[in-house]
Formats: C-alpha cells, structure tokens, sequence
C-alpha cells in the first residue's frame, strides 16, 4: 500500500495483521490461564466457602437477637427476620454447592438480571471493601 493511501476494509493495510496475531495471542493467553489457573483459583475460593456460610449464620443469628429491640414496629421486626432469613439460605446454600456450581449459577443469574446484577456487585463491593479495611 502507498504511503498515501489510507487503510479501508478492503485494503486493511500492514497494522491489521499485527493487530489479529495480537488478538489471537491474547486469546491463547485466557485459554491457558484457564486450563491451568482456574481450578487452583476455585480450590482456593472453595476453601473460603465454609466460612463465608459461618459468617452469615453468625449474621443472621445476631439479626434475629437484635430484632425485637428494634424501632419501628412489627414491620421493622419483620423486615429485619427476613433478611435473617435469607442470610441462612445463603448459608446453607454455600454449604451445598461446590464453587463450580456457584459460579454456574451467578453466570446465569447476570444473564438474565444484568441491572440487578450490577446493583448487587457494586453492594458488594462495597461490603467487601469495609470489611477488608477493618482486618
């Protein structure tokens, strides 16, 4: 191609080629980390799992300690029982499933709830961060 020409779809001109073998490598490189990284990664979340579940029981016992002294009334009391309650789900959740099956499960969940997805992530996040800080 002349100096002068530009680059169009048809003449993709000598960057495309450095460009396709930089995607092709980057794609190589994902390929490899997960054959070889991925299940020490899940060994080591899975690890964490149990006590995660034990973090929200202990949660979600306090929760429910705490919830009649609670201002606000039945409708607070009860508020603060169901969010105890779902607490325990994730709980015994975590105890029942493997982190391949959590992850499954989560990938499907943004598929079909990615705004929510995104709300919970960021919640998260957040939580995540606070408690980090305190340790």
């Amino acid at each position: 191609m002349a100096a002068n020409q530009a680059a169009s779809p048809e003449n993709p001109g000598p960057g495309a080629a450095f460009e396709r073998q930089q995607r092709t490598e980057a794609a190589a490189g994902r390929e490899e980390w997960s054959a070889q990284e991925a299940p020490a990664a899940l060994g080591k979340l899975d690890a964490k799992r149990e006590r995660a579940a034990d973090a929200l029981e202990s949660g979600a016992a306090f929760l429910h300690d705490k919830a009649e002294a609670l201002p606000g009334g039945q409708k607070a009391v009860r508020l603060v029982h169901n969010a105890a309650d779902k607490m325990e789900s994730a709980a015994a959740y975590l105890r029942e499933h493997g982190m391949g099956d959590i992850l499954a499960d989560a990938k499907e969940l943004v598929h079909k709830h990615p705004g929510r997805s995104l709300a919970v992530a960021a919640v998260a996040g957040f939580l995540a961060g606070r408690v980090l800080r305190r340790e």
